[in-house]
């Protein structure tokens, strides 16, 4: 009896250390709803179109400062500048990342009876008719500094490309696009994961120019959006905007100017950076990983199961 006892004692402690660990990776969301009509989704069929799914990982930063300043009829100019990457992580780990929340929300809707639409099955719509298939790709064209990352094997309608590179898209689900889905549920869902702040100030009247930076992982963008028919629209996102801790083994640290040995494994997607950076943002692969996931799976989980309640009723 007395081993028993201690194997349960030791059982628990292993348990709560699994809790605390899982804890530190990721935050509990509170989920936070805005439209109308979603009491209505019970008369239609389980079929649901997912027009847009992105993660967008930052992945660099850069910041300049600049002040000129006269005193005394002498003229004086001061500069600063910061450049900071991420390290620790390549784009095959956020392409993994992306690849799991995709399947994990896909299969959400499958284990309650949905028939998922893709591109292949939606047929030759006129809506599309002038719009570009876009496949699966990683690139910072869409914003700089940040990665985008879509689902391999997913592919997607834009408008147009700039000759920059970035997506001309068509926010939401426009009604023609619905009429043409026949009362198909049309969703997209997009994900941000931020890690550097950089502040850059001058004064003229000092002459003096700086640049701060933070190093911490938040998730300022988190958005699902569903619509079907002519008087359902629905809105997810967190209440507050999530921020983890322990990701990076650099938070709280004073950034100060060096030289990096070594770029990082992703500047090859990267398109408005020289790939000359002066600090860098070291993470834990392992807890990037986890957190970003766990937290995506989170909101999903959530704002999914009210969906399927709305089907259900």
């Amino acid at each position: 009896m007395k081993t028993s006892i201690n194997g349960i004692r030791k059982l628990m402690l292993f348990c709560a250390g699994v809790i605390i660990l899982n804890l530190s990776y990721s935050q509990e969301i509170e989920l936070k709803s805005n439209g109308y009509g979603e009491k209505n989704l019970k008369k239609f069929p389980k079929k649901v179109y997912v027009k847009e799914f992105n993660v967008n990982f930052q992945m660099t930063a850069d910041a300049k400062a600049v002040s000129k300043t006269t005193t005394n009829s002498s003229k004086g100019s001061s500069s600063a500048s910061m450049n900071v990457a991420v390290t620790g992580i390549d784009a095959a780990d956020l392409q993994n990342i992306t690849n799991a929340v995709y399947n994990d929300f896909v299969n959400a809707f499958k284990s309650q009876g949905f028939e998922v639409l893709t591109v292949n099955d939606i047929g030759d719509l006129k809506y599309f008719e002038e719009y570009e298939l876009m496949g699966a790709n990683i690139n910072e064209d869409q914003n700089p500094g940040y990665l985008k990352v879509t689902p391999e094997g997913f592919q997607y309608y834009v408008k147009g490309i700039s000759n920059s590179g970035k997506e001309k898209q068509v926010v939401g689900a426009p009604m023609r696009l619905l009429k043409e889905m026949d009362d198909v549920m049309v969703v997209t869902a997009d994900y941000t994961f931020s890690a550097i702040d950089l502040n850059a100030s001058q004064s003229s009247v000092l002459g003096t120019s700086s640049v701060k930076g933070n190093i911490g992982l938040k998730m300022p963008s988190c958005v699902l959006n569903a619509w079907a028919g002519k008087m359902i629209a629905i809105n997810y996102t967190p209440k507050k905007i999530p921020e983890f801790e322990g990701v990076f083994e650099n938070e709280g640290e004073k950034l100060k100017a060096f030289s990096m040995a070594t770029k990082p494994t992703y500047s090859g997607f990267l398109t408005h950076s020289s790939n000359d950076f002066t600090h860098e943002a070291k993470c834990d692969k392992d807890k990037y990983v986890a957190t970003t996931t766990g937290t995506m799976k989170e909101f999903n989980n959530q704002a999914l199961g009210e969906i399927f309640g709305y089907f259900n009723k």
